[in-house]
């Protein structure tokens, strides 16, 4: 409003603030680390009919939060750089502590990113700030970045005490210009979207047909700081299962898909290609008999039946893995295929009979012999309890089918405390606990029903 005064403390040329300016601020007010940057937002600016400024400054620094503090901004838009080495959250906590209490800021940050901050972190925050609201934003919001956006409405001085309001603006119907930002070509969201969706938001509705389309909804904020996609039915059908085994006796029998078959993934297309068809049909027709079981699935914790489980001391793997000698040790890290084993080195195990899990994919493999991981994109997980090792190999292909959904990548990574807050369907008895025995497809009598499938001595998967 035109009593408003508007700062972005990481302005580049000033496209945010423009804004602002249209919205008929009082001053506007820009903090710039590039000085030719700064000097190229001061250009944009010359002309305008309001007052501005621009100061070139790292805003984490002291001298930032000085001139903030001296300029009083009572609203603040933030869209600072998103990489950690650039400082992305220290330069949210240096700008927030720098205002007076009671102003409204609207932060551009990557969906998960207060969530993966230290829990330290995250109770300082809530003790001095409050999320009122958390927008996610279209997945091509920048052109050329695949990067999940959220803007997050937050309060200054105000502690973090009630639920957090969240929505989805899943489809804004901008078009994707190259080198530009998305355009409102057709007129969508200026003349069907904009108005309605405001509305929505500004009065926190979480019933009428728009709030089901923006998928509104509050959160508890004691249990995350993000926008919690709905989740999908979860359903494992006989062909997951059939591709982790097959991708399991690959792995066994030293196949390499990707040069064997020209794909990353085996899928169900290959299965008359190998050797092992006959296996995988027949576990297949076994276990169509799960989808009649409904009554007998029930929804775990994940962590009630597995711990984290580190290195053993004094393995820990440092330097290049090409530096490391041939071996027999198989490494593990975090791809897709070969049961996550990248090579085989002459270093010292880490682990055995554990599941591994990748930060990156979410893909899930059980390791019955010993290895070692390499870097830092895995989770290695052992079970509390003795579980039988066919038992685990269908576990791993339950978590793969849960956490590969395309919502892990590099920059939103599978977190700890994803993990620690995970629920999972699976067969139970007559109890209500894990059928581990169900799940390990009756090994005994499968053994004598089929050549070589199953090593009683090994209890592992046979080629």
């Amino acid at each position: 409003t035109n009593t408003d005064i508007v700062l972005d403390a990481a302005c580049g040329s000033g496209a945010l603030l423009y804004a602002a300016y249209e919205h008929e601020a009082q001053a506007i007010y820009g903090i710039e680390f590039d000085d030719e940057v700064k000097k190229l937002a001061e250009e944009n600016f010359k002309d305008i009919d309001i007052k501005s400024e621009f100061l070139c400054e790292d805003a984490m620094s002291k001298n930032a939060s000085n001139w903030i503090k001296e300029k009083k901004p009572t609203k603040v838009l933030l869209n600072p750089p998103y990489e950690k080495k650039y400082g992305c959250m220290k330069i949210v906590k240096n700008v927030l502590d720098s205002l007076d209490p009671g102003t409204k800021v609207a932060i551009f940050i990557p969906d998960k990113k207060f969530d993966k901050e230290s829990k330290k972190y995250q109770k300082e925050f809530k003790e001095h700030h409050c999320i009122e609201k958390i927008i996610k934003m279209p997945t091509n919001l920048f052109y050329g970045f695949s990067v999940e956006v959220s803007i997050f409405i937050i309060e200054t001085g105000k502690p973090q005490t009630t639920d957090i309001y969240t929505a989805y603006i899943s489809d804004d119907g901008l078009v994707s210009v190259k080198n530009q930002s998305p355009q409102d070509l057709q007129g969508v969201w200026k003349h069907e979207k904009k108005n309605k969706y405001f509305k929505c938001i500004t009065e926190e509705d979480t019933d009428s047909e728009v709030a089901q389309e923006l998928d509104a909804k509050y959160i508890d904020s004691n249990i995350c700081l993000s926008y919690q996609a709905p989740e999908k039915p979860f359903e494992i059908r006989p062909e997951d299962f059939q591709i982790t085994a097959l991708n399991y006796i690959c792995f066994q029998k030293g196949i390499d898909i990707k040069e064997t078959f020209g794909v990353q993934n085996i899928s169900y297309n290959y299965l008359h290609l190998l050797d092992a068809a006959k296996i995988g049909t027949e576990l297949c027709d076994y276990y169509k008999t799960i989808e009649d079981k409904d009554k007998h699935k029930k929804e775990i914790a994940l962590m009630d039946y597995f711990d984290f489980v580190k290195p053993i001391t004094g393995t820990k793997i440092t330097g290049s893995i090409k530096s490391l000698d041939d071996g027999n040790t198989p490494i593990v890290g975090a791809g897709k295929t070969n049961n996550g084993v990248q090579d085989f080195k002459d270093v010292d195990p880490q682990f055995e009979k554990c599941l591994t899990i990748s930060v990156i994919c979410g893909a899930t493999f059980f390791h019955n012999y010993p290895f070692a991981i390499f870097g830092s994109g895995i989770y290695v997980l052992k079970a509390k309890d003795s579980i039988p090792p066919m038992a685990m190999q269908y576990f791993s292909g339950l978590l793969t089918k849960k956490l590969s959904t395309g919502q892990y990548s590099f920059t939103n990574r599978l977190q700890r405390d994803d993990l620690t807050r995970m629920r999972i369907v699976v067969p139970v008895d007559a109890f209500g606990k894990p059928d581990w025995t169900y799940m390990a497809l009756k090994a005994i009598e499968y053994q004598s029903e089929h050549d070589s499938v199953y090593d009683e001595q090994t209890n592992e998967v046979l080629a």
